[in-house]
């Protein structure tokens, strides 16, 4: 996993390969938001604290793995 920050601060992404996930998924609960989604060989997860910037790490993040 790293740690990117954005404009409403810092969010995790981890890189989870094997990881199988029909599409996007969204979520807000226990105090994070975030997002898991399919992506080249596994999935992506994106969380962060409220209500935080989860789109912008996710895109960049698959374009980055898509070959």
């Amino acid at each position: 996993h790293l740690v990117v920050r954005t404009t409403r601060g810092p969010v995790t992404v981890m890189v989870l390969p094997g990881q199988a996930v029909q599409g996007t998924e969204h979520f807000d609960e226990g105090g994070y938001s975030g997002v898991l989604a399919r992506a080249p060989g596994g999935a992506v997860a994106v969380l962060g604290r409220g209500a935080a910037e989860v789109e912008e790490p996710l895109r960049r993040v698959l374009a980055a793995l898509t070959p």
